[in-house]
């Protein structure tokens, strides 16, 4: 895409397998132009090098130019994501981008190399965007946001999960119940298992013993808190064994917490010996 003296508006597009001779902007150039970007994908461009220079933003160059890249992926863009000046924030980027939530993880496409950049339960990229400005649907027209923040890039992801919630919000002056299903599959029928939870995010999370998987919760002062209680009624069944089918269901049930509010705390589970599986997150609020 070529952008002269122009100002797009781009959401939930996917930009690969483009290229580029000259060695700008193989997803997209930007000369004095000012696109906004929400929810793309950039992956699989190429700016081709000529012999007298370097090639630049193999996704996107930018000259006199100021896009603001919202939500979005760049990566695997050769030979650099993005060349020139851009804001950026709660991205991904291949290589790290400065600005406000921005990450530089494999997002874990389904099968890029047969074009399908479809987000895996395992991703990074998911929940990892800013409502504020997001749309309503994805690039499939599934709805976002789905697990109450939006992904970055094209898709939302709307698979099975290994975690899945039935709701997503419990009120401060109320309390409420939280139930999950938890989803290992046959393969992990019988295996133990354990749920746990923090107020801290999910990045970087929890290295597992032996190192084999790193669960998407960061271990704090609320998880202490719920592992001091796993024995009494306010907290109840976190841990447990997958049935025959390789599932489970557990419980969170939050007492009444005047003064909580807002409140974000993210759930996943792990299943040991050994620690080799772990969840995708599950973001629960709670609210006035």
């Amino acid at each position: 895409m070529f952008n002269y003296l122009s100002t797009p508006t781009l959401t939930d597009c996917t930009f690969s397998g483009n290229s580029t001779y000259g060695g700008l902007g193989g997803g997209m150039y930007n000369g004095d132009s000012s696109p906004t970007l929400t929810n793309c994908t950039f992956s699989g461009n190429y700016a081709y090098e000529p012999i007298d220079q370097d090639g630049l933003g193999g996704g996107m160059h930018n000259w006199n130019s100021s896009p603001v890249v919202t939500n979005c992926i760049l990566w695997d863009n050769s030979p650099t994501e993005i060349s020139g000046s851009a804001t950026v924030t709660y991205s991904d980027i291949k290589g790290g981008y400065p600005g406000t939530g921005n990450i530089d993880a494999d997002p874990l496409f389904l099968d890029p190399l047969n074009d399908d950049y479809h987000l895996t339960w395992l991703s990074p990229c998911i929940n990892r965007g800013t409502n504020d400005g997001a749309p309503s649907e994805d690039i499939d027209g599934d709805p976002r946001s789905y697990m109450g923040t939006v992904d970055m890039g094209a898709d939302e992801f709307v698979g099975t999960h290994p975690l899945a919630a039935d709701g997503f919000s419990v009120s401060e002056v109320t309390g409420g119940t939280v139930n999950f299903t938890l989803t290992g599959g046959l393969d992990n029928n019988g295996r133990k298992y354990i749920v746990l939870g923090g107020i801290s995010g999910t990045v970087p999370g929890i290295t597992l013993p032996g190192g084999l998987a790193t669960l998407p919760v960061n271990w704090d002062a609320f998880t202490d808190f719920v592992l001091a209680l796993l024995n009494t009624p306010v907290f109840m069944n976190f841990l447990g064994t997958l049935d025959g089918s390789g599932t489970a269901t557990a419980q969170l049930n939050v007492p009444p917490v005047p003064g909580f509010a807002p409140l974000t705390m993210h759930y996943a589970y792990a299943l040991n010996n050994p620690w080799d599986f772990v969840s995708n997150p599950v973001a629960v609020e709670i609210v006035q």
